[in-house]
């Protein structure tokens, strides 16, 4: 219980807890923790002994946090961005994890604007592509880019 003099140990528990479900960046870990109700000395040494055992590192949060997005629901760097910076990961590590990706926006537009565009056979022309920009937008994708792939798909 937050307040007793097995805190220390119970804050450890619960985040190995939380790790259990799925990796958390110390953003994440920090709030959760002080949500539960720790002290701030609690929650600042339960982060320190997560970062030294290599439980909480933000760097490698943010790479499994991409592939996993790519791999199970593709979008774009812009939602990517959004999403990493929502758990409180910092700027620089998400720009050095983007960048270590490598992750080709334009090719990953044409597949899903193809993908979808079977789908959408049946529609007016027009209804087809704004419907497809919206899916593209909602997945992060530039609206430039996914123009062009529109404009490309439909010639």
């Amino acid at each position: 219980m937050p307040g007793s003099e097995d805190e220390p140990e119970e804050a450890r528990r619960y985040l190995l807890r939380l790790l259990r479900y799925r990796p958390r960046s110390r953003a994440e870990a920090e709030a959760r923790l002080r949500r539960r109700g720790y002290s701030a000395q609690t929650i600042a040494r339960t982060l320190s002994w997560a970062e030294e055992a290599g439980l909480l590192d933000d760097a490698l949060f943010a790479k499994l946090w991409i592939a996993d997005r790519l791999e199970h629901r593709p979008c774009g760097a812009l939602l990517l961005r959004r999403e990493l910076q929502e758990r409180g990961v910092p700027p620089e590590i998400i720009e050095a994890a983007l960048a270590q990706a490598g992750l080709d926006e334009e090719e990953l537009v044409r597949e899903l604007a193809e993908e979808r565009f079977a789908r959408y056979r049946d529609l007016p022309p027009e209804e087809r592509r704004a419907r497809l920009l919206a899916f593209l937008g909602r997945r992060g994708f530039p609206a430039s880019l996914c123009a062009r792939v529109l404009r490309e798909l439909t010639s």
